[in-house]
């Protein structure tokens, strides 16, 4: 089991960087009920956030465990959180 570490070494206005992301489960309301899509940034702003060059749990980026997963239903209201290029090791 991952722990859970949000350790910001920069955040901006226009997004979030250099961090290392993982081991979060944060659950959402979706039409058909409740979802937990192992989100590492649930974004409801509506708008479309850099979060780029952080780490995500794996070397392959964002996505299953043990990574947290960036965009698809974590992005919400139409935003879109842009996690490209990420980091490929724990910062």
């Amino acid at each position: 089991m991952w722990a859970r570490e949000l350790c910001s070494r920069t955040v901006q206005a226009s997004g979030l960087h250099g961090n290392n992301i993982f081991g979060n489960a944060v659950a959402t309301l979706s039409i058909a009920g409740l979802v937990e899509p192992n989100c590492g940034i649930l974004n409801a702003s509506g708008n479309s956030p850099q979060a780029t060059d952080n780490f995500w749990g794996a070397v392959t980026g964002p996505g299953a465990d043990p990574a947290d997963t960036v965009g698809g239903a974590c992005d919400q209201n139409g935003s879109s959180t842009v996690n490209k290029p990420f980091a490929t090791e724990y910062q």
